[in-house]
């Protein structure tokens, strides 16, 4: 028995294999960016006779981060994010509101009660947040003359222990016992 075309319902829709006209428009932008960076950094690599010592140190310097920024690809690590601000790196990627972080990571050191900051650290990298303790610590001892005796820090540093400091983070006084 064969059934009418016209009761079988809507057809599934048909999965397609080309990308998004977004996608499309945005491949074709950076396209035309690096096709306009590579003849920039061509006519600039032919005629540096015309400048003077002192700028071409300069220009050079700048010639060879657009010659990084021109080589780098999507999946490549150590990648070069501000031309301002050579040392910014990813911090953080794939966050719904915010697709990508980047930065340098820094640590500050407050006192508990007046929030004063007596301590403040910058960390090459994207190490760890309990990895950063002791050196955050070591900072804000240089800069008071003495070392704190109690850290209130975050759970990021949860399980870390530096000597002579007590670490309380959130949850860890519940499980202590009062002596």
């Amino acid at each position: 028995m064969v059934r009418p075309a016209h009761r079988l319902g809507p057809s599934p829709p048909v999965p397609t294999a080309y990308p998004s006209p977004l996608i499309v428009f945005v491949r074709r932008v950076l396209r035309r960016q690096r096709t306009l960076l590579s003849r920039v950094i061509r006519d600039i690599g032919r005629k540096p006779e015309g400048v003077d010592e002192t700028a071409r140190a300069t220009l050079q310097s700048w010639l060879e981060q657009a010659q990084r920024l021109y080589r780098q690809r999507p999946k490549d690590k150590g990648k070069l994010y501000a031309l301002h601000a050579t040392e910014v790196e990813c911090i953080g990627k794939g966050k719904a509101r915010q697709p990508h972080e980047s930065g340098v990571k820094v640590g500050l050191a407050s006192t508990a009660r007046k929030g004063l900051i007596v301590g403040a650290r910058s960390f090459p990298g994207t190490p760890n947040d309990g990895d950063t303790p002791a050196e955050q610590l070591e900072q804000a001892e240089i800069l008071m003359g003495h070392k704190p005796k109690v850290a209130i820090v975050d759970l990021g540093y949860r399980g870390r222990e530096v000597e002579d400091v007590k670490i309380l983070h959130r949850g860890k006084s519940k499980r202590l016992t009062r002596r």
